[in-house]
C-alpha cells in the first residue's frame, strides 16, 4: 500500500509540475527502451510499467505528448538542453544528477543484479566476482556503482578503443 501511495504522490508531483508547460504545446518525452519492464518496445508500440504511468497522468490531465526514444546517456542531455520535456526511465537519483535536473519522489527502490551464463554455478555473490570482467551499461547507477567500489583496469581492444574494466 505504501508503495501505491509513494508511485500516486510521484505522479501528480511530475504531473503537477508539467500541466501548466503542457497547456501550451505538445510534450517531447524523453526515454530509453530498452530497460524492461520499465519502458520497453513491444512490436511497434512502448509499453512498460513507467509509459502506463505517464499515460494515465497524461490522459487525467489532457496533455498531448510524444515519446522520443533514445540511448540512456543521453537522457539528461537532452532535459539541459530542452531537447525534451520531461523523461521516463530507471534513473537512479544521485546528488550529482539533481544538480543537473529536477526529479519527481521515487517511486522504485531498485538494486543491481550480475548475470552470468546459465550454467555458470562458481558466482553466487560479490565476493565472486574478484578477477572477472564486469560490463556494466554507460550513464547507470551500474557505473557509479563499480567506479566506487571496484578497483578498473584500462586496456585497448580492438573494436573498442578504450574501455575500463573492472576486475
Amino acid at each position: 500500500m505504501k508503495s501505491l501511495v509513494k508511485v500516486s504522490l510521484a505522479a501528480l508531483a511530475l504531473a503537477f509540475a508539467v500541466s501548466s508547460h503542457a497547456a501550451e504545446k505538445e510534450l517531447i518525452v524523453a526515454t530509453d527502451t530498452a530497460f524492461v519492464p520499465f519502458e520497453f518496445k513491444q512490436g511497434d508500440k512502448y509499453v512498460g510499467f513507467d509509459i502506463d504511468l505517464w499515460d494515465a497522468i497524461a490522459k487525467k490531465l489532457d496533455l498531448k505528448y510524444t515519446l522520443k526514444p533514445m540511448d540512456f546517456s543521453g537522457i539528461i542531455p537532452a532535459l539541459q538542453t530542452k531537447n525534451v520535456d520531461l523523461a521516463l526511465a530507471g534513473i537512479t537519483i544521485t546528488d550529482e544528477r539533481k544538480k543537473a535536473v529536477d526529479f519527481s519522489d521515487g517511486y522504485y527502490n531498485s538494486g543491481l543484479l550480475v548475470m552470468v551464463k546459465a550454467n555458470n554455478n562458481d558466482i553466487k555473490g560479490e565476493a565472486d566476482l574478484a578477477g572477472k570482467v564486469l560490463a556494466v551499461k554507460s550513464g547507470t547507477g551500474s557505473v557509479d556503482y563499480a567506479k566506487a567500489n571496484i578497483k578498473p583496469k584500462t586496456c585497448a581492444n580492438s573494436r573498442i578503443s578504450t574501455m575500463r574494466i573492472w576486475s
